[in-house]
């Protein structure tokens, strides 16, 4: 486990949102992903489509999918827990973001698809995600410390 604060990933997220045209789903995979400046070239342009729910037609919200493509990273990638180990982890997080924000639809989550909506609501948004990223890698961390000493 890191000794950082467990909101400062949280805040870098949020403070990237709309800024140099990082979109939600951005913010979050530059903050998460550790990638180098390669792999960041080619990973965050790919991003770019996922913001607004789908190239901003409402649909899944962005922040719901950066937080996947972080988590798979992570949790897969970086850490090596298996595919079912991270599908679980991740399913979890889907239904606590959906219980939490009503819906995965960004337009049900937003209202109306406007530069002051997006400013409003998913500027906090990318931080609320982000601070539930880190309480998941918190949990896999603690599950995987206890099935170590088992």
């Amino acid at each position: 486990m890191t000794d950082r604060p467990r909101d400062d990933r949280a805040r870098q997220a949020r403070d990237l949102f709309l800024t140099d045209s990082n979109n939600c789903a951005q913010s979050i995979i530059r903050v998460f992903a550790n990638l180098n400046k390669e792999a960041e070239a080619a990973v965050i342009p790919l991003g770019w489509a996922l913001g607004g729910g789908l190239v901003s037609q409402g649909y899944i919200c962005g922040t719901i999918l950066g937080a996947v493509m972080a988590l798979g990273a992570k949790l897969r990638y970086e850490r090596g827990l298996s595919s079912a180990a991270t599908e679980a982890i991740i399913q979890e997080f889907i239904q606590e973001f959906q219980a939490r924000n009503g819906s995965l639809q960004c337009r049900d989550i937003v209202g109306e698809l406007e530069p002051e909506a997006f400013e409003r609501v998913c500027r906090p948004m990318v931080y609320d995600t982000s601070l539930m990223i880190e309480e998941s890698l918190a949990r896999s961390d603690e599950e995987n410390e206890s099935d170590e000493r088992r």
